[in-house]
C-alpha cells in the first residue's frame, strides 16, 4: 500500500487527521480542513477515515464510506468523537452507482438533503451508522429510496417534505427525537426497535405517519393543545409501548399488540435508554426480546466496526536521503 503525503500539510504532531483510502494508494491530510481536502481528492466509492476532533464540514456530492472515530465520549475506552462542524449538503448525482455509508460521527449541526432541480440529485442505497446527527432535514421535495439510520441518535428528524416522494426510509435500534411527518400513501418507513420521542408540545406536526413501527418505544408529551407523540393515519404498530402520549394513544391502529405504561415503569435510565429489570421481560417485541434499542437481532452499541487512528506523528523533516518518518497506531475492532 503506497503512502501519499502531501508536504504542506506534514507537522511533527497533529491531533486532526484524515486518511483516504483510493485503489490501494493511502494518502493523509492534517488540521481542521482535512475532511475537506479529503472529499476534493476522493472519487466515488473511496473511504475516509477521520481521526477524534473536530472537522470543518463539507458539502458531500460523492458516494464514499466516511468512518469516524465516534459518536460520544467514552472514558471507560478513552475514546473521543468526531465532530463534524457546520451546516452541510449531501447531493449525489443519480446516475452514481456507489454507495455513501457514513459511521461514527457526531454532527453538531443540520445535514440537508438537497435534490435541487437543476443538479437532478437524490440520495439511494445510504446507511448512516452509529452516528449522532443534531438536525437532519431537506431541501425542496428529495426522493430518498433505502436511506437507514442504523444505532443513530437524531435529535431533530423533519419528514415532512417527503410526503409526496415514493421514499422508503428505515431506522432501526435507534434514539429518534421529534420525527414529524405528513399523512402519505407512497412513502415507506419503519421503525424497528427504536425510541421515538417528542418535547415540544405545541409543535404544529407532532405525529407522524404512513410509517410501520415494531418493537418500539414512544415517549410523548402534553401540552395546552392535547397529547402529543401518538400516532395515526396510516401508520401501523406492533408490540410497542406508550409512554406519556394520553390515555388511548392506539385508538387508531387496527391490532391490540400495544401498550400504554408509565415512565419510570419503563426506564432505569433515560440517558442510555436501559429499561428495567421488570420491563425487560413484561415488554417483548416481536422476535421474544426486550423492546427499545437493546432488543431485536442487532442491540445498539455505539461503537465503530472499522480500525481506528489513536496515534499518528509525522516528522517535522526528512532524512538525507530524503526518507520522512511516520509513526501511526490503529486500533483494531474488539
Amino acid at each position: 500500500m503506497l503512502l501519499s503525503l502531501s508536504a504542506a500539510n506534514v507537522f511533527a504532531q497533529s491531533s486532526l487527521i484524515a486518511t483516504l483510502s483510493h485503489e490501494g494508494e493511502v494518502s493523509m491530510f492534517y488540521g481542521a480542513s482535512a475532511l475537506q481536502q479529503a472529499h476534493e481528492a476522493a472519487a466515488h466509492g473511496d473511504v475516509i477515515t477521520l481521526s477524534s476532533g473536530t472537522f470543518t464540514s463539507v458539502n458531500i456530492s460523492k458516494a464514499i464510506t466516511l468512518r469516524g472515530a465516534g459518536m460520544d465520549t467514552d472514558v471507560t475506552t478513552n475514546t473521543f468523537p468526531t465532530i463534524i462542524a457546520g451546516d452541510f449538503f449531501i447531493c449525489i448525482c443519480d446516475t452514481v452507482t456507489a454507495k455513501l455509508t457514513i459511521e461514527g460521527i457526531y454532527h453538531n449541526q443540520r445535514i440537508i438533503i438537497d435534490q435541487t432541480p437543476t443538479l437532478n440529485c437524490s440520495l439511494t442505497n445510504a446507511t448512516f451508522l452509529r452516528c449522532r446527527l443534531n438536525d437532519f432535514g431537506f431541501s425542496y421535495v428529495p426522493v430518498l429510496t433505502n436511506v437507514k439510520f442504523v444505532h443513530c441518535k437524531i435529535e431533530n428528524l423533519d419528514l415532512g417534505q417527503i410526503a409526496s416522494t415514493n421514499s422508503t426510509l428505515s431506522f432501526i435500534n435507534s434514539y429518534v427525537c421529534s420525527p414529524s411527518t405528513r399523512s402519505s400513501s407512497t412513502v415507506t418507513m419503519e421503525f424497528t426497535n427504536c425510541i421515538l420521542a417528542y418535547y415540544r408540545a405545541n409543535f404544529s406536526v407532532s405525529s407522524i405517519g404512513s410509517a410501520i413501527l415494531k418493537n418500539c418505544i414512544i415517549r410523548g408529551v402534553t401540552g395546552e393543545e392535547g397529547y402529543y407523540g401518538a400516532y395515526s393515519y396510516l401508520t401501523t404498530a406492533y408490540n410497542c409501548i406508550s409512554v406519556s402520549c394520553g390515555p388511548n394513544p392506539w385508538k387508531d391502529m387496527t391490532n391490540n399488540t400495544n401498550h400504554v405504561a408509565n415512565f419510570n415503569e419503563v426506564f432505569s435510565n433515560w440517558d442510555t435508554f436501559e429499561l428495567t429489570d421488570e420491563a425487560k421481560t413484561k415488554y417483548l417485541g416481536l422476535d421474544g426480546t426486550e423492546v427499545g434499542i437493546y432488543g431485536g437481532n442487532f442491540p445498539f452499541d455505539p461503537k465503530t466496526s472499522a480500525p481506528q487512528i489513536t496515534k499518528f506523528n509525522v516528522a517535522a523533516k526528512s532524512t538525507v536521503d530524503g526518507k520522512l518518518s511516520v509513526d501511526i497506531e490503529v486500533k483494531g475492532v474488539e
